[in-house]
């Protein structure tokens, strides 16, 4: 949603976004492809972006954009999408029958709609890592690889002609935002100086390693980088309650 959010927010229209789903599940089984658009997902971006749109309409769309996103994803992972399914027959007809006219399906505009992936996205699960990502699949394109740490996300967005910083600026802002928006849900009347100073010391503690794994910075001791990361985490973040860490790359 958020990647859908952004580009909406920065171009205003929504395009083809594309998400792996691993379909380990089967023998030899690779990926299925999460076609991420959708009718709640549309609705969810216009709705956030609309002046005239509450707090709680733009939370409920959002839940209801993701509710469906999550449904798709598991249909994916269980062998149920069709996009990998079209594909091979039509790698089967050009194999067999590369002579002959295409079936209709395959000449469709809404498939080559389908087939001009503009957001191709993907996450990596390895949280050691310390950024993941890979170039555009079409020349008008974004490529976006992120990680989900404990404490943050990492993102590298890169493109040929596209307005990348800008793209993750506006990412960003949306991320804030949805937070901003999720804060004031759970406290309406605000959260007091007492709460944020509670969450604040919750969520150090859980943090460790500036969200890296000791083992990319060469220590050999975990404990001694820890408390050394945690005198430099005191200066260099702002103490805003529960935080969202943004990674920023250039193109």
């Amino acid at each position: 949603m958020a990647f859908q959010a952004a580009y909406y927010g920065l171009y205003g229209k929504s395009e083809c976004t594309y998400e792996p789903a691993m379909t380990k599940t089967f023998f030899h089984g690779r990926t299925e492809a999460i076609r991420s658009v959708s009718d709640a997902s549309v609705d969810f971006v216009t709705t956030f972006f609309s002046k005239k749109s509450s707090n709680q309409e733009k939370l409920d769309r959002l839940r209801t954009a993701l509710k469906y996103h999550t449904k798709l994803t598991k249909e994916c992972s269980m062998g149920l999408g069709q996009d990998r399914h079209l594909y091979a027959l039509e790698c089967v007809w050009d194999r067999l029958h590369k002579d002959k006219k295409k079936p209709k399906i395959f000449t469709d505009k809404g498939w080559k709609i389908l087939n001009h992936t503009v957001i191709s996205t993907s996450n990596c699960g390895n949280p050691a890592l310390r950024l993941f990502g890979f170039g555009p699949v079409v020349s008008d394109g974004f490529g976006i690889g992120y990680i989900i740490k404990e404490d943050g996300i990492a993102f590298v967005a890169s493109s040929k002609h596209r307005q990348t910083q800008r793209f993750l600026d506006t990412l960003q802002v949306y991320l804030m935002e949805i937070k901003k928006l999720l804060v004031s849900e759970k406290y309406p009347s605000g959260i007091s100086s007492r709460q944020r100073a509670l969450e604040l010391e919750e969520q150090e503690s859980k943090m460790d390693n500036n969200g890296y794994s000791y083992f990319d910075n060469g220590n050999s001791s975990e404990s001694e980088h820890s408390s050394i990361s945690n005198g430099i985490m005191s200066h260099q973040r702002k103490r805003i309650g529960k935080r969202l860490i943004l990674h920023a790359t250039d193109d």
